[in-house]
This record gives structure tokens, C-alpha cells and sequence, in this order.
């Protein structure tokens, strides 16, 4: 068994943005939500305050809050830090920091504010 997942985990690993951003690989509960639409994070700005601005591949943009999704908490304390908040980067398919967290892009998508 654990031949099979390194072997997988090689085989996923480095793979391109493009890759990553295959349905298939996502798990059924994120492509049930929505059949229309996979979001897709290409574009992210800081504003201000836990502000960040998100481009999505469909040309969409949010204000993503993320003061209300617990920044201090679990692995997202270090966000708390507005300087450590701002070292968030597009990973391929969403925002992550170097801690790894990140939030779904479904949820950065249904829940920011359309502008």
C-alpha cells in the first residue's frame, strides 16, 4: 500500500498548475456543490486590514475577508501577524501562505464579496 501512494505522490508531485487544477483530482464534495464551476484562483492582491482581492479564472473577482474564517486559530494563527498575513501567494489553484495553510477556492469564490 504504501508503494502504491509514494508512487502516486511522485507521479502528482511538481506537476504544472494546469495539472493540479483537473477535477478528477478534487474530492467529490468540492465538485458537487457547483457542476457549473470549479473556481479557480489566477490573481491575488492585498488590500487591507485580512483584505485580499481574487481573480478567478472565469474573470470573476472577490474581496476575500478572512477575518471571519478564524485567522488566529489552528494553523491560521500565524495570519494573525498582518505582516506574516501578507506573504500569501497563488498556488495554482488557490491562496496558500508558507505555513501551508490556505482556504478552499470555493469558499473564497461563494463567500467574497463580488466587486
Amino acid at each position: 500500500m504504501g508503494q502504491i501512494t509514494q508512487g502516486r505522490a511522485i507521479g502528482k508531485l511538481g506537476a504544472s498548475a494546469e495539472a493540479r487544477r483537473d477535477s478528477q483530482d478534487r474530492p467529490a464534495r468540492l465538485v458537487a456543490r457547483n457542476k457549473n464551476y470549479l473556481p479557480v484562483v489566477i490573481d491575488a492582491e492585498y488590500l487591507s486590514d485580512y483584505k485580499i482581492h481574487v481573480v478567478f479564472d472565469n474573470g470573476e473577482e472577490r474581496v476575500a475577508d478572512f477575518s471571519k474564517w478564524g485567522v488566529g486559530r489552528g494553523v491560521y494563527k500565524p495570519l494573525k501577524d498582518k505582516s506574516y498575513f501578507k506573504k500569501f501567494f497563488v498556488d495554482g489553484w488557490t491562496i496558500s501562505w508558507p505555513n501551508g495553510a490556505d482556504i478552499a477556492p470555493e469558499t473564497l469564490y461563494e463567500e467574497g464579496e463580488p466587486c
